[in-house]
């Protein structure tokens, strides 16, 4: 259960930091 709650954290990470990159990438554009 460890290991898994590891992954699900890293994951869940993951795919935060994704996230705000590709939103972070996209604000400049709209006011651009």
């Amino acid at each position: 259960m460890v290991t898994f709650y590891l992954a699900y954290e890293l994951i869940h990470d993951a795919t935060l930091n994704i996230s705000s990159r590709l939103f972070y990438l996209n604000v400049p554009l709209l006011f651009a």
